[in-house]
């Protein structure tokens, strides 16, 4: 066996590409990413188990197993917040809001959407805070604005699915 690390990373990247580009395939890749869940928790990679958990609820979304999808988008969220990586916090609460939205939980989505946003704006006066290695300041910068105009366009969606349109 490969250092667990890479190994982890191949299996995580497969599982990435087959769920996005070969829909057909998607037990394949939650299989992988099994495999790769198993790898992770074995070297208590608390932050990557938080990823491919996540990665593992978008699986099921795209099956339309959305009870599966939020119970993993739960679990990637408090894995995330038990290591304190903010940045992802803000990403899981983002992804549970879509799903509680797609089961018709609106308010539940508006909830996790509005801690989402906030997380993200405190992220973003405080990038020196926000560790996170995948990106540079500039690239986190942008990130941290292209999430915040996703996060705002769901919750304007909600409001008018609220029939709020004040």
């Amino acid at each position: 066996l490969r250092d667990p690390h890479n190994v982890t990373f191949d299996l995580s990247q497969l599982f990435r590409d087959i769920t996005f580009y070969s829909v057909g395939s998607l037990e394949k890749a939650i299989r992988s990413h099994e495999q790769a869940l198993l790898i992770v928790r074995n070297i208590n990679d608390r932050l990557r188990e938080s990823r491919i958990i996540g990665r593992l609820g978008f699986a099921y979304r795209s099956l339309g197993k959305l009870d599966q999808t939020l119970e993993c988008h739960k679990l990637a969220l408090s894995i995330t917040q038990e290591v304190g990586n903010r940045w992802n916090e803000s990403l899981w609460l983002h992804n549970l809001g879509y799903t509680y939205r797609m089961l018709g939980q609106l308010n539940q989505a508006f909830n996790v959407y509005t801690e989402a946003l906030s997380i993200t704006q405190k992220a973003a006066s405080q990038t020196s805070e926000i560790k996170n290695p995948d990106f540079s300041i500039l690239t986190f910068t942008r990130a941290i604005r292209a999430r915040q105009s996703t996060i705002l366009g769901n919750l304007g969606l909600l409001y008018y699915l609220l029939g709020q349109f004040q």
